[in-house]
């Protein structure tokens, strides 16, 4: 990963510019896992004991692995899951999904026909997102929008800092235009879309900010848990945003800010 500036320049050994607001990360992490039988042997046992409940993100290669991994983790109510996420969005894969809309919506199909939990389709801005989402049905799936944009995308005329590896996806301030406009794209076409709002929420004022837009459930991730901003520290961030998604839904008594779980 690389902390960068709201231009997209490279200031990781420049710690005195990380509390600026505008600032992002991009990472060329990938989607490096020990595979699905590793996770189930390493990790899932451990599901039963945590105190919360999981959303397990996938994405198959082909249809079979899709109907095999669905019927496994049908099997597995008992470790809290909640429901299964196909994601077709990450600039980081060997292959580049995010450009094959056939795969993703024949891949989110399966899922959706066959998995005992709602599915979650997570969709980036170089996807054909209206026309995934026109495949699958609006109704039939909750669409996960976005948590990171490629950095060619956001940042088309700059070297990466992370041209070596691909060049990156870029997460934190810099990209909720982009998120945004993917959100009212979605929201304009096809009004009764259930839609997770994610990328860009970092602090208070920005998640206030994605709430008004009105999204049935928002996400954050790894700029925000890298380690907080504006010298917040994880804790306090996590704590604010809490507080602040109570009060926001106690304030919204139209029927259009509710938790996901609420409305499933």
């Amino acid at each position: 990963k690389k902390q960068i500036d709201k231009n997209g320049e490279d200031i990781t050994f420049r710690p005195w510019r990380w509390g600026d607001p505008s600032n992002g990360l991009v990472n060329a992490v990938g989607l490096t896992n020990p595979g699905f039988e590793g996770w189930i042997k390493e990790f899932a046992l451990t599901l039963q004991w945590a105190n919360t409940h999981f959303v397990i993100s996938l994405f198959p290669n082909d249809l079979q692995e899709c109907r095999e991994m669905v019927a496994r983790l049908n099997d597995m109510s008992q470790y809290r899951i909640v429901g299964i996420e196909i994601n077709a969005s990450c600039p980081n894969s060997g292959e580049n999904i995010s450009e094959n809309r056939r795969k993703t919506s024949t891949i989110a199909g399966i899922a959706i026909q066959n998995s005992r939990y709602p599915v979650f389709v997570k969709l980036g801005i170089t996807n054909d997102y209206l026309g995934i989402i026109c495949d699958l049905g609006a109704k039939n799936g909750i669409w996960h929008l976005i948590n990171a944009t490629p950095y060619s995308y956001q940042f088309p005329n700059k070297h990466s800092p992370l041209a070596n590896l691909g060049g990156g996806a870029v997460s934190g301030p810099s990209i909720r235009l982009a998120r945004n406009v993917c959100y009212q794209n979605v929201r304009d076409k096809f009004g009764n879309a259930r839609i997770v709002l994610g990328g860009g929420i970092t602090d208070h004022s920005s998640l206030t900010a994605a709430l008004t837009l009105a999204p049935e459930a928002i996400s954050f991730g790894s700029a925000l848990l890298s380690g907080g901003w504006r010298g917040q520290t994880r804790v306090d961030l996590l704590g604010e945003i809490a507080r602040t998604h109570q009060t926001a839904l106690h304030h919204n008594q139209d029927g259009q800010n509710v938790r996901i779980s609420e409305k499933l």
